[in-house]
């Protein structure tokens, strides 16, 4: 039985906790619906193990359509004028990787296309973060998790991190 082992509290859209509350979970759960979410980066910073789904499952939660209307694709897609001038200073071709502008052409845009977003975050780049495929390998690594160890781990990339980041600005200045 999971009673007693594992509880959880779903943190919806217009619900927020402040830094005090969020630090007192163990661990997070994070399903993110586009690749650019401060909430990430904070639980991160607190050194907090967290949970994301793998980029075949994001891949299908977001089939619908639902991450190529974020605001972030949006900028890659030179829809926003720092986009577009983003995109010619990179030399980017249009539109990088989404062919469609409504619900009725997603035909037009391979599966694939998430999948790729994904790995360019640091959902997929930052190191000591658990993928799950489903709900049930979910629990289960969440039952087997040494959430200590992660935690240690992350703090330790975080202050190799913070001394190369300042180490940069140092010089720069």
């Amino acid at each position: 039985s999971l009673e007693g082992r594992l509880s959880a509290e779903w943190l919806l859209s217009g619900k927020f906790l402040q830094y005090e509350e969020i630090a007192r979970f163990d661990a997070a759960v994070f399903l993110p619906e586009q690749p650019d979410k401060l909430t990430f980066w904070e639980q991160y910073e607190m050194n907090m193990p967290l949970w994301l789904p793998s980029v075949d499952l994001w891949t299908r939660i977001h089939a619908l359509g639902e991450y190529r209307y974020s605001v972030f694709a949006h900028l890659w897609e030179a829809e926003l004028p720092e986009g577009k001038g983003a995109m010619e200073a990179c030399g980017v071709p249009a539109p990088l990787f989404f062919q469609g502008d409504s619900l009725d052409e997603l035909h037009l845009d391979s599966p694939l296309a998430p999948a790729l977003w994904y790995h360019l975050t640091d959902y997929a780049i930052f190191p000591h973060l658990y993928s799950f495929r489903s709900a049930a390998d979910l629990i289960s690594q969440l039952l087997d998790a040494d959430l200590a160890a992660a935690s240690h781990s992350m703090a330790e990339f975080n202050a190799r991190t913070w001394e190369a980041s300042a180490a940069f600005y140092r010089e720069a200045f």
